[in-house]
């Protein structure tokens, strides 16, 4: 806050969570600074998303192409 400025500004950060319920999730979000009229730094948003599902798909066919990859190499 103090410098006005973020590294994250312009990445999409993805990080594992945890749910209230105590599920693990892994999330993706963005980071945005806001600014009053004047231009005054005025506070953060963030926007949050569950991307369980497609993280779980990237694993499953990360784990299936190690498969294939071993199957031809041997």
């Amino acid at each position: 806050m103090q410098t006005c400025h973020t590294r994250y500004g312009n990445d999409v950060l993805k990080v594992p969570a945890v749910h209230k319920d105590g599920r693990a999730l892994s999330i993706a979000f963005t980071v945005a600074l806001l600014y009053s009229a004047p231009g005054q730094l005025s506070g953060i948003v963030a926007v949050i998303r569950d991307e369980t599902s497609r993280f779980q798909e990237e694993l499953n066919l990360r784990k299936r192409l190690a498969e294939l990859e071993a199957r031809v190499g041997a």
